[in-house]
């Protein structure tokens, strides 16, 4: 693997590094999720998971989907998508997913 690369996943890593991308990441390995979905399910003001959203989708983590309105977004990256897998493996599923999944959430497709 070249040096360009593991710049690549070191500054996506860096990105799942705060908390609250941590806890975003989680959520959307799971299921699609609106911002007042994520505010809601991780108790998060709506600015707060915006500038995390951001980040998150600069690094190529996540993308989103317009519905209307309003902006679903889902864990884009399969890479990312098995490392948290093998985290809650690691750690006895001790990630746990929210209970605020339960409103406002999208059924993938």
């Amino acid at each position: 693997m070249d040096k360009k690369a593991y710049e690549n996943y070191a500054e996506k890593l860096k990105a799942l590094g705060h908390p609250v991308r941590l806890r975003i990441a989680v959520e959307l390995s799971e299921k699609d999720f609106t911002v007042n979905a994520l505010c809601a399910a991780l108790d998060v003001p709506q600015a707060t998971v915006s500038q995390h959203l951001s980040i998150l989708r600069n690094k190529g983590i996540i993308e989103g989907s317009r519905n209307g309105t309003s902006i679903s977004y889902r864990l884009s990256s399969a890479p990312v998508r098995d490392m948290l897998e093998q985290l809650r493996r690691s750690i006895g599923d001790r990630l746990p997913a929210s209970e605020g999944r339960r409103t406002g959430t999208v059924a993938r497709a």
